[in-house]
């Protein structure tokens, strides 16, 4: 039997002319091995979320030191520990907790505070830094802060964006705690730093009696307009928690509070909550500059009444023993600015004004005494 004839006529097979068997053996071969890579980087990035979650590791090492530079002599002492989590309603070295350590006409008498606040965190994240931490120091009380605007995001995130690669990655980041860090540390890299957002806007002590300087951030993060562009109505769905997934988003804050709660209860302390408004829920003051400037949807005026995160969640504390405080109510009454006009971060009056707010708080639980009540 004659040998078919090559392409170039000459009666010899060449090197591109494979069987059709040994084409399909490369074809299976090139797609197991992308199979095995893609498998092996999954159960690689599942057991790095595992050693997140468990809080053996501190991640945000740096921030840590930097907020707490006598971390390690303060779980040596013998004096009460007050821990503070939350994002960057009390992240910084220029935000409420510092006012409450000593120094300040603030100061807590007789007990530390701890800040492990991490400015873009959210409630997963608040629990894992207790994890880190909670053992060494046996706080007395630990402050949780929740902040309306997008802690509920934070937790579960609907993936609206319009681009696929970013649909995959918040999907797979509701379920993997370690992507929202990735997120965290690459905003670091390659985006300015918020300087209300870092805790760093004029000192609190200062701004008391009010300024200009005061009244407004001089550089708004770009990321702000990203977001109006993307989530137009962010702050409209966070507040009024009306949308088909406003009901898992709440479900995962309070899963995360329990946590903190059983942990606190651990180690012989207790758990306070405070709970941090959105501007759009304040003042219509707040509007022009910021919501209304950037293209975010607050059309529905719902938003000035509207309190149901706040009563859900002091519904959720009650049920489980964990003490609460709005402080919505306080700052309604309010005549002057405690927000940026064109940020929805406190601006210094704010963040006096929560330290004021949360002392007596504060020294009540580490008396033994039970709040008085849930609003400020």
């Amino acid at each position: 039997m004659r040998d078919r004839p090559s392409p170039s006529g000459d009666g010899v097979s060449g090197p591109g002319d494979r069987p059709p068997a040994a084409a399909a053996h490369l074809l299976r071969t090139a797609a197991f091995g992308t199979l095995s890579t893609v498998l092996a980087s999954l159960l690689c990035l599942v057991a790095a979320d595992f050693a997140y979650r468990s809080g053996r590791f501190d991640f945000y090492r740096a921030e840590t030191r930097a907020q707490n530079p006598g971390l390690a002599a303060m779980a040596e002492r013998k004096t009460p520990l007050v821990v503070v989590l939350g994002d960057s309603f009390a992240a910084g070295l220029d935000n409420w907790p510092m006012l409450l350590r000593p120094g300040s006409d603030l100061a807590l008498p007789g007990a530390d505070v701890a800040v492990l606040a991490i400015a873009g965190t959210g409630p997963r994240e608040y629990a894992q830094r207790l994890r880190t931490w909670g053992s060494a120091l046996a706080p007395k009380v630990v402050i949780v802060g929740l902040y309306v605007g997008n802690d509920l995001w934070n937790v579960f995130d609907p993936y609206r964006e319009q681009q696929v690669f970013r649909r995959v990655y918040y999907g797979l980041a509701n379920h993997l705690s370690l992507l929202w860090y990735l997120n965290y540390r690459a905003a670091r890299l390659f985006a300015p730093p918020n300087p209300a957002a870092e805790g760093g806007a004029p000192a609190a002590a200062d701004a008391a009696a009010g300024g200009g300087r005061d009244e407004r951030l001089a550089d708004v993060p770009a990321h702000v307009a990203r977001y109006a562009r993307d989530y137009p109505t962010l702050y409209r769905d966070s507040v009024l928690v009306d949308r088909p997934f406003s009901s898992r988003q709440l479900a995962g804050v309070i899963r995360a509070l329990e946590d903190i709660a059983l942990r606190a209860r651990d180690w012989g302390g207790t758990t306070l909550i405070l709970l941090f408004p959105a501007s759009a829920q304040v003042d219509a003051r707040y509007y022009p500059e910021l919501y209304d400037h950037y293209g975010f949807d607050t059309a529905d005026r719902r938003l000035l009444t509207a309190r149901t995160v706040q009563d859900r969640l002091l519904a959720a504390a009650s049920s489980r023993g964990i003490a609460a405080v709005d402080l919505l109510p306080a700052f309604k009454r309010q005549q002057e600015t405690i927000y940026f006009l064109n940020d929805d971060h406190l601006n210094g009056r704010g963040k006096r004004l929560v330290a004021s707010i949360v002392r007596p708080a504060i020294a009540a639980l580490l008396s033994g005494r039970a709040l008085s009540g849930s609003g400020a």
